[in-house]
């Protein structure tokens, strides 16, 4: 099933404005097909976050609803080294003698 399913064990971040876990890490664990949704599926989540009064907590979220965690991680870098590469060109053709 795993051949067939690539994002089990995928890490994921909820990401849907408003949802009370937003922003929660969780692991795939489940791919359910044929929802009732635009992208037609739904997926199993186990959340990572420690909650002693919930250990292993896992919840049905849209797929549309998460964003993969590596992806988010990407976007951020990118963004990290665009503003140090934009600073650097600003501070070289700022400087006297430049």
């Amino acid at each position: 099933m795993h051949e067939q399913v690539p994002w089990l064990k995928t890490e994921v971040i909820v990401c849907k404005v408003k949802h009370p876990l937003k922003g929660y890490h969780a692991i795939v664990k489940d791919v359910l097909p044929l929802q009732d949704t635009p992208s037609g599926l739904r997926i199993t989540a186990q959340f990572t976050q420690l909650n002693p009064a919930n250990p292993f907590k896992t919840e049905v979220l849209d797929y549309d609803d998460v964003v993969e965690a590596s992806y988010v991680t990407l976007i951020l870098l990118v963004g990290i080294v665009t503003n140090f590469l934009q600073v650097l060109v600003y501070s070289c053709t700022t400087s006297p003698g430049h």
